[in-house]
């Protein structure tokens, strides 16, 4: 894979990059004081699940005609309408958590408006990274947009953590709303009609959304690939959203506590991209795939075997490596297979199941929860993770 740095002189994706990494923040901000407001309320493991499920399902209802809108209408518009609307419904939520107004059924509603914006513009987002830079530089902007995403997933929750416990909690979400607010600011910086529009709208979107996915199912590789983050969404990734629980339960650390198991999850992620960026050459990749979703699953099986605080770090640690670089390979194996003209069906497909399947997984394993333990539930799903990373290993086909 190229060197990272180079891709950085072209001014639009450096520009884009920056506001990325500005909101990205705002919203790992708000992700660890949501979590951490929900079960401060609730105390329930269902509530902790319900709340996120409310943020990631609009991803599997709208994800797929959002994927359409990408290749039917201009991106960078889709982009400026989605972030004003986010921005917006963020500051609404800080005013209702300033004035005590908040109850658990306004955290769903307005999770569930946030989750719908982010749905609609996440294939948008992923499909104009391509049109920024040229042919030979995307996967080296993958592997940064990528970099850029776990470093903000170390950076937000360090600052939610010093908000929540040495301030008031409200202020995590207006620092939300402003990031939003400036990513809307460079994403209008950025010029309209980058990409070719596909004006042929007397086709029916729902058969533009059929269409693509028989495209899907009909690749070999593309069809393996999706089927790999699947699992690993629905397994792997929803113990991020448990680890409320874990911090207050299990551990016995608090908010803080919350704040480094988040911090840990990011810079484990951040180093495998930048490791990938790096190292990962392409004809790696699959490999790289397959091992990544086999350690991640047995890093998760260890966290859910451990009682020590320390110990679970480095489960942690590795188990978040191990996603991230299932994540980014299978982003980048996609983006360099898919025929131009599915590619922002296939992009919606890829990024309603990295974003829309977890709220499936961790609203069952939430569920669950309440009727066993947390670490019980994890151990469960990381169990069956690490069978499907078998079974995937003997059935892929040559790359």
């Amino acid at each position: 894979m190229a060197e990272i740095l180079p891709v950085l002189k072209n001014p639009l994706f450096r520009r884009y990059i920056i506001g990325n990494g500005l909101s990205l923040i705002g919203v790992w901000i708000q992700r660890v004081a949501l979590g951490w407001l929900t079960w401060e309320l609730t105390h329930s493991g269902f509530w902790l699940g319900a709340i996120a499920f409310a943020d990631l399902f609009p991803s599997l209802v709208i994800g797929p005609f959002a994927g359409v809108w990408a290749d039917r209408y201009d991106r960078r518009n889709i982009l400026l309408l989605t972030q004003s609307l986010s921005a917006a419904l963020a500051v609404v939520l800080f005013l209702l958590v300033y004035w005590q107004t908040i109850g658990v059924g306004w955290l769903f509603v307005l999770s569930a408006g946030l989750g719908i914006t982010a749905s609609i513009g996440f294939p948008a987002r992923l499909a104009l990274v391509p049109m920024l830079v040229d042919k030979t530089d995307m996967p080296a902007a993958v592997a940064l947009n990528s970099v850029i995403f776990n470093t903000a997933r170390f950076v937000g929750p360090m600052i939610a953590g010093a908000v929540i416990a040495w301030s008031d909690i409200s202020l995590a979400f207006l620092i939300n709303g402003l990031t939003y607010a400036i990513m809307t600011l460079v994403i209008a910086t950025i010029p309209s009609g980058l990409h070719v529009v596909n004006r042929n709208r007397d086709i029916h979107i729902l058969k533009d959304i059929a269409e693509g996915i028989r495209y899907v199912l009909s690749h070999p590789t593309i069809r393996l690939l999706i089927g790999i983050i699947i699992a690993v969404a629905l397994l792997l990734k929803p113990i991020a959203d448990l680890l409320p629980g874990f911090a207050d339960v299990i551990f016995q650390r608090g908010v803080i506590g919350l704040a480094v198991m988040t911090q840990v999850m990011g810079v484990g992620a951040l180093l495998g991209g930048i490791w990938l960026a790096q190292f990962g050459s392409p004809k790696r990749l699959p490999l790289i795939t397959l091992g990544g979703f086999f350690s991640g699953s047995l890093f998760g099986i260890a966290f859910a075997l451990t009682a020590d605080f320390y110990l679970a770090m480095a489960w942690l640690f590795f188990m978040s490596m191990g996603i991230s670089m299932t994540g980014i390979c299978t982003q980048t194996l996609i983006q360099q297979t898919v025929a131009e003209n599915y590619r922002g069906r296939v992009m919606s497909l890829w990024g309603l199941i990295f974003r829309g399947v977890p709220a499936l997984g961790v609203l069952v394993m939430g569920l669950a929860s309440d009727y066993s333990s947390l670490s019980v539930v994890v151990l469960a799903a990381s169990t069956i993770a690490i069978l499907l990373a078998l079974k995937s290993y003997r059935s892929s086909v040559p790359w």
